[in-house]
């Protein structure tokens, strides 16, 4: 007789501890099904899914139907940090707050109502500094105790259906939040006919420079949510360039890129996202930052969300890049063409730096007793592009002036052909200033081929100095 009270006994005390440890969990729950971007969410709708909402579109939404601030940033970041649906959290705030409009809304910063017990709501309600705390904090608090098995309210799915058994006294809180939700329009880029143009840059850039950057695109609008940030990547640098090859520069000192190091650093543009001004329709200009370091990169423009985060995947949209070329304080840029016979070239030489070349030393003024003024010299030489063949120099002249930044000198270099016995030349053109190797040590010589006759063309094989 007494084996079967103890039994009863056990099992009794058994089923006691069961019913207080978790609460009791219908074993017919739906599971939870898969969340479709921009579909409903429905009372069965996985909540722990990615919403793919921007956060400019939610400040959109809060504009157009609410007195609330912008807080797109902070529903997008809590989906981040805690894997909880965004568009869900949204729908849900709008709901226990009627829109921002309660009074704990408005006086406690408290959008979902968080401790708001029936016998005294505006009472016991939490208190938060900001509105964005309080979407952190209940974000947390939703997926710990009611969206992760073992919580203390978890219904048994990660759903509205499994919350709404705990979180309101009616049981039918999770129907006004989906339906919320599945009336909620956030707009988005996917599927938009946006298509950018390369980005075109103002004027010579020099290290450090502000530069002006125009975007131009096709397809629609874009809001001023948005924002956009600048890369430049580093394609060869002045410094790098001239230290791979030899020649009478070579001993130029190659240091770090912005105290980046490694292969093909990305150097930020700036610290944030770029200042722009709308100019027209469909049209916007930037202000960045340039590199410090001169040297050859490309210009990479990124879309991003407000605050500076990633969009969705979805809505990116590619922003072509483009080459630009940096500048150092003493700097030339070279441009070859053919001249107007066919049979010789047209030289211009263009300061492209801060500062002025000079064309001329006085005796004494570099430090070196001669009678002789010391010279900055052009020189041209016309090869086949082979070490095995010696090159023919087609000109070699001094610099008659000081050549200012901006000013331009060109030379002419005829019968190129009856100079060097072929048709087919690699053209080289340099600038020796002073006799100093360092005054351009971060540049290279410009080199063309050119071809001569009727149809004489020119294939530059580098942008200048």
């Amino acid at each position: 007789m007494r084996r079967p009270l103890q039994t009863f006994l056990t099992i009794l005390a058994v089923a006691l501890l069961v019913s207080f440890a978790v609460p009791a969990v219908d074993a017919h729950v739906p599971r939870a099904r898969h969340y479709r971007v921009g579909h409903a969410i429905t009372l069965d709708t996985n909540l722990l899914s990615t919403s793919g909402a921007s956060a400019w579109a939610i400040n959109d939404y809060l504009l157009a139907t609410t007195s609330l601030p912008p807080l797109g940033k902070a529903f997008i970041a809590a989906e981040a940090r805690y894997g909880v649906n965004a568009r869900f959290l949204l729908a849900a705030a709008m709901h226990e707050s009627a829109w921002g409009t309660s009074y704990i809304a408005r006086r406690k910063h408290n959008l979902f109502g968080y401790n708001a017990f029936d016998r005294d709501p505006s009472r016991y309600a939490s208190a938060y500094a900001t509105y964005a705390a309080n979407i952190d904090a209940t974000a947390r608090f939703i997926k710990d105790f009611y969206l992760t098995p073992g919580g203390r309210w978890w219904g048994g799915a990660p759903t509205l259906r499994s919350m709404q058994r705990f979180w309101s006294s009616s049981h039918q809180w999770g129907i006004g939040v989906s339906r919320i939700a599945s009336s909620i329009h956030l707009h988005t880029f996917a599927g938009s006919a946006l298509e950018f143009t390369a980005p075109s840059v103002s004027g010579g850039l020099h290290g450090g420079d502000q530069a002006s950057v125009q975007l131009k695109w096709a397809g629609g609008t874009i809001p001023a949510g948005v924002e956009f940030v600048a890369q430049f990547v580093p394609v060869e640098l002045d410094a790098d360039a001239v230290t791979a090859v030899p020649s009478t520069a070579a001993n130029a000192q190659a240091g770090p890129v912005d105290g980046v190091g490694g292969a093909s650093p990305i150097i930020p543009a700036s610290t944030g996202p770029a200042p722009r001004a709308r100019s027209m329709a469909r049209s916007i200009t930037l202000t960045v930052a340039a590199p410090s370091q001169p040297g050859s990169y490309l210009l990479q423009m990124d879309m991003r969300d407000t605050g500076g985060g990633n969009l969705p995947a979805a809505q990116r949209v590619r922003i072509p890049r483009v080459a630009v070329r940096v500048w150092g304080d003493r700097a030339v840029s070279v441009d070859v063409e053919p001249s107007l016979d066919g049979t010789g070239a047209i030289v211009r030489i263009t300061n492209t730096g801060r500062l002025a070349i000079p064309a001329i030393a006085s005796r004494g003024e570099t430090g070196v007793d001669s009678a002789d003024p010391i010279l900055s010299m052009v020189t041209v030489t016309g090869s086949t592009g082979s070490a095995d063949v010696a090159p023919v120099t087609l000109l070699s002249v001094p610099l008659d002036v000081d050549l200012q930044p901006g000013a331009s000198r060109t030379f002419d270099i005829p019968a190129i052909a009856s100079a060097t016995g072929r048709t087919m030349n690699w053209l080289a053109v340099s600038l020796s200033v002073l006799g100093d190797p360092n005054v351009l040590a971060a540049s290279l010589p410009y080199g063309a081929w050119m071809s001569n006759g009727r149809d004489a063309t020119v294939q530059a094989d580098s942008a200048g100095q």
